[in-house]
């Protein structure tokens, strides 16, 4: 399971929160961007990222993950999936990104998404 906090010692499972959350569909990405080489390959360049997606939110659920994001980005611990072994976790300190666009509804909002970007893994 995910774990979120302000730090690492304050880490949390999602489940165990205030206000519990499903895990999210997890897409990691081991650098910021991918460079195209003169030679046709590509290199990877810049922090680690991930996308944290949930396919709705109930307006409790996205009121606790904004207490973790009061502004459009902060400071953030999280323990999620080893982009290099699905079935292992790590966890990275980095910045949490308040989505630009969320499709509000009646009690929910649908497609939520977080990017946590300049990931740093901690050992």
């Amino acid at each position: 399971m995910s774990k979120i906090g302000t730090a690492i010692g304050t880490l949390v499972d999602l489940a165990d929160l205030a206000t519990p959350l499903v895990e999210p569909e997890i897409v990691p990405n081991p650098y910021q961007e991918s460079v195209r080489l003169g030679s046709g390959g590509k290199k990877g360049k810049g922090f680690p990222s991930q996308t944290w997606r949930w396919g709705a939110l109930n307006n409790d659920e996205r009121a606790m993950l904004r207490t973790l994001c009061a502004n459009e980005s902060a400071d953030i611990a999280i323990e999620t999936i080893d982009p290099e072994d699905y079935a292992s976790t790590v966890q990275y300190t980095g910045k949490v990104h308040w989505p630009d666009e969320e499709d509000p509804q009646v009690l929910k909002t649908i497609g939520f998404i977080l990017l946590f970007t300049n990931l740093v893994e901690v050992p």
